[in-house]
């Protein structure tokens, strides 16, 4: 009589490595949950820094010897009137200069305008401009989902 020569794995060892497996996938998920929340977190607040930087830079070619700033928009401008230019036809201009999308809803752009004066941000990712109280400044305001971040940036000198 010959002895065969099994091969292969037992019911038991199967168990264990779905197990295992299962373990590794639910720790996992965990983790690229927080992952991709953090990430999002991130670009809100990458978004909003470079929207103040734009803004802060645009202002200031009147004073190199531009004649125009803010796509097109003559010198003499006051912040209610940039914001007006940006916001004029279907935010055109604002569609042309911030191309950004919200991190927590991809469907919809980062930015906005108010017509409210110093108006906070209210929905996630978004980032919104309005006129400042203090006058020459337009407020620039962003919901990170844990914080509002608000800057003021001079545009008129």
């Amino acid at each position: 009589m010959r002895k065969k020569n099994l091969k292969g794995f037992t019911l038991i060892e199967l168990l264990v490595v779905v197990a295992i497996i299962g373990i590794l996938a639910a720790v996992g998920v965990v983790a690229y949950n927080g992952y991709t929340a953090s990430a999002k977190k991130g670009a809100s607040k990458t978004i909003h820094a470079a929207t103040v930087k734009y803004l802060a830079a645009e202002s200031k070619k009147c004073n190199l010897g531009e004649s125009t700033y803010f796509n097109n928009l003559a010198c003499t401008a006051t912040a209610k009137g940039i914001l007006d230019h940006m916001n004029a036809t279907d935010q055109t201009v604002l569609k042309a200069i911030f191309t950004d999308k919200n991190p927590h809803s991809t469907s919809n752009l980062a930015h906005s305008i108010s017509s409210s004066k110093d108006t906070k941000s209210g929905t996630v990712g978004s980032t919104v401009l309005s006129e400042s109280a203090t006058a020459g400044h337009i407020s620039v305001s962003t919901s990170t989902g844990g914080e509002v971040l608000t800057d003021l940036v001079s545009v008129v000198d």
